[in-house]
């Protein structure tokens, strides 16, 4: 890149000539520290800009040497078992003298005067110090191949010459960076982004497809492998974000890059991380917006036609999104049209030229309020609407949901009881149904009520009050049209036909229906107390979870049952209903007379327990709920360490053997219920300190470990709950525990290497060194 020549300052004097001018120079003492400032700090995002300037390094050589074959971009674990990163060219290459006198230069580049490579300041082969403290380089050139390490030295930086061998391989160099695995994805990331335009490259990475196409207008280019969704920059082909807030704009959510060449007047900073943005800049950026956003609004106009499909047009009022298929993509151009000097157009009915389709989507719940919701099925069961509730009005979402399938039916009388039953067969659980009845047809509406709110009449839904009255026939015959494709999908209720044969399979049913004979009351017998269970409900009763059935129970036999049976008086009834939902279906819940509570008082049942005495909370059973509830909050908080429980055997059979533990816990103690009762169970149990000693010390002991190590939930989201956690998941949570002092299995310690022997780590010998 041709740099411009630093123009002479204009000196202004006061006072007596300048007697003496002092020319700036480097203070070679302190060439170690600008080499750290030129290597280690100069760059910002370490990862990316290796990638970046060795790639651009790569190809400048090849337009050097006038070869067209691709660099090859290679990402992997080598044969060491370690990840790597490297870029391999095929160009002009280097010999002992290039590296002596311009790579190991800070400063030195062979790029100032030539106007097609995108470099100038002898800064981009020492990248990839700032990532790592060292790397490797191959260079073969003239049938001799070496291999160097730059590497960070005590005093300064350094090159080290490894091995100097005769080789008949063409021409190049291959740099090669060691990569510490939990930089794995921050690499394949920053390829995606900062490659995604260079031409000539082959990428040897796992997931990678080297057929992705490239699009390119004179304005404006989009690739297929890249990964920033902003509106960005390519100079020369080299990835750029732009910086919104100095061109005064918003972000434009919008993935394709502005087009740049390096004769534009556009020109990096010296670390090429960023563009130089001075007001030339600006308008350029600006201009060039412009128009690539002219040319897609061009574009998307060129799309919209004629339509006769009412939900097309009402499609368009119900988002703001604009799409327009380019490539394999589909993209939104509103964020980019605000910038363009073209309107967007609006699609045009085909029927109608009065119609004003913006409005009519403001009144869309209005447009099938002359129908009525009389009934519908949900869940398999049919439910009966009450009558003249604004509430049973269609609306828009009952036709046109987005989240289930709506089916609705329309019948001018009534529905009998057979095609109900059949309705529900037909149906069942898997639809949800409507069905409606037209009892509020649209009247004219009169001028002085316009405003007023009501969108049941002509006159108010489409605003006829502007227009000429000469007019209003028309326009409300194509409303008319309009109602008609709205309601297309309505199934008339009147014609459906019941099938003979589910007539007959109801028939049936009926017939096989037996008789049952009157309930007999039986009078007690010894030992035997007449009680009221509370079992669960049959159907559902708003405001009720169960019901109270009577039942004898024989006390001689009471104390062999499995379950714990709570007992209490009619008073206690309703909060029985209640805390029936949260305890399990070893506890029952009865109601009995104060007759019978006398004949308990003096009978003693070790299985049996008052109301009063249960809800104190000392009884395991309640303290089972408490522990279980207090459980199910850690899991809830940390749902992927719990889901992946078994999986960290790998990393720490300890930890993975209490998390399973506290999960079959909760899964046989926690019965889903009003969060609010648990809360007051989690309440009394807190205050009387009544949990289960059983487990309560590994939650108490697991909800400081998860507290305090937040990163292996996080770290766990990102692996599929079906799947294990693989090896690459494995080493980070390894490193990261070890980082922060957990205990792992003996198996995940490195092996110790000394100059007498090989230490392998025992479960004993790492005790002292790591903390649970």
């Amino acid at each position: 890149m041709i740099l411009e020549k630093q123009a002479q300052a204009l000196v202004l004097q006061e006072g007596e000539e300048t007697q003496e001018s002092i020319g700036m120079s480097l203070d070679l003492d302190s060439a170690q520290i600008l080499m750290q400032m030129l290597s280690k700090n100069l760059y910002s995002d370490a990862v990316g800009s290796a990638v970046r300037e060795c790639a651009s390094n790569a190809l400048d050589s090849h337009r050097r040497a006038g070869t067209k074959d691709p660099i090859v971009v290679s990402f992997g674990i080598n044969s060491s078992n370690n990840y790597e990163f490297s870029v391999e060219d095929f160009g002009i290459g280097l010999d002992a003298d290039d590296v002596k006198n311009i790579i190991s230069k800070y400063g030195k580049s062979t790029k100032r005067n030539i106007s097609n490579e995108l470099g100038a300041f002898g800064l981009g082969w020492k990248s990839p110090l700032a990532y790592s403290s060292s790397f490797y380089f191959v260079a073969r050139k003239n049938g001799v191949e070496r291999k160097y390490m730059m590497y960070e030295g005590e005093e300064v930086n350094s090159i080290d010459l490894l091995y100097e061998t005769p080789t008949e391989e063409r021409n190049g160099v291959k740099i090669i960076i060691p990569v510490q695995s939990r930089d794995k994805h921050s690499f394949i990331e920053k390829i995606r982004q900062q490659l995604a335009y260079f031409e000539d490259v082959f990428f040897n990475i796992n997931d990678f497809d080297n057929n992705f196409v490239i699009h390119r207008h004179e304005h404006f280019q989009f690739s297929e492998l890249a990964s920033d969704s902003q509106l960005h920059i390519c100079l020369d082909n080299v990835y750029y974000p732009i910086d919104f807030n100095k061109i005064n704009i918003s972000p434009i959510n919008f993935p394709v890059a502005l087009r740049f060449g390096l004769s534009d007047g556009i020109f990096p900073t010296p670390n090429r991380e960023s563009i130089r943005y001075t007001q030339e800049v600006k308008k350029l950026i600006l201009d060039k917006i412009t128009k690539v956003a002219d040319f897609f609004v061009q574009k998307y106009n060129e799309s919209i036609s004629e339509t006769e499909d009412v939900l097309k047009m009402f499609e368009f009022y119900n988002s703001d999104e604009r799409n327009i298929t380019f490539g394999k993509s589909s993209w939104n151009i509103h964020p980019l049209s605000k910038l363009s000097n073209l309107k967007l157009q609006k699609p045009v009915y085909k029927h109608s030229d009065k119609l004003d389709f913006a409005k009519l989507f403001t009144y869309k719940d209005n447009l099938y309020s002359q129908y009525q919701i009389q009934h519908s099925i949900s869940g398999g069961r049919f439910y009966t609407e009450k009558d003249n509730r604004w509430s049973n009005n269609l609306q828009w979402h009952h036709v046109h949901s987005t989240w289930s399938k709506q089916i609705i039916y329309s019948f001018s009388d009534k529905v009998s009881g057979m095609k109900k039953d059949y309705l529900r067969h037909l149906h069942g659980r898997k639809d949800s149904v409507k069905i409606v009845k037209k009892n509020r047809p649209f009247s004219l509406g009169k001028l002085k009520h316009v405003g007023n709110g009501h969108f049941d009449n002509y006159i108010n839904i489409l605003r006829l009050d502007k227009h000429p009255k000469s007019e209003w026939r028309s326009i409300i015959v194509e409303f008319q049209k309009v109602l008609v494709q709205l309601e297309y999908n309505f199934i008339n209720l009147d014609e459906l036909v019941v099938p003979d044969s589910f007539i007959q399979m109801k028939k049936k049913e009926r017939a096989s229906k037996k008789v049952v004979a009157p309930k007999v009351k039986r009078n007690k017998l010894a030992g035997e107390i007449a009680v009221k269970e509370v079992v669960a409900l049959e159907r559902f009763v708003y405001g009720k979870t169960s019901k109270l059935v009577p039942a004898i129970v024989d006390l001689s036999k009471a104390h062999k049952k499995s379950y714990l049976t709570v007992y209490g008086k009619q008073e206690d009834a309703s909060l029985m209903d209640n805390w029936f939902t949260v305890f399990p279906k070893t506890v029952k819940f009865v109601v009995v007379s104060e007759r019978e509570l006398k004949l308990l008082k003096d009978i003693k049942i070790r299985n049996w327990i008052k109301m009063e005495d249960f809800v104190k909370g000392e009884h395991i059973v309640f303290r089972r709920a408490a522990t279980a509830y207090l459980i199910k909050q850690l899991i809830s908080k940390h749902d992927s360490v719990f889901i992946h429980a078994e999986s960290l055997s790998k990393i720490s059979t300890d930890l993975s053997n209490k998390l399973s533990e506290l999960k079959l816990y909760s899964a046989n103690n926690y019965l889903a219920g009003d969060s609010r009762l648990y809360e007051e169970i989690n309440r009394i149990a807190k205050e009387a300190n009544m949990f289960d000693n059983s487990i309560y010390s590994t939650y108490i002991e697991m909800e400081k470990f998860l507290n305090e190590n937040v990163y292996i939930n996080n770290l766990l989201k990102h692996v599929s709950r079906y799947s294990g956690i693989n090896n690459e998941i494995k080493d980070m949570l390894c490193d990261l525990m070890k980082y922060h002092r957990r205990r792992l299995n003996w198996q995940n310690y490195r092996v110790v290497l000394n100059e007498e022997k090989i230490e392998v780590p025992t479960e004993e010998t790492i005790n002292d060194l790591t903390i649970v």
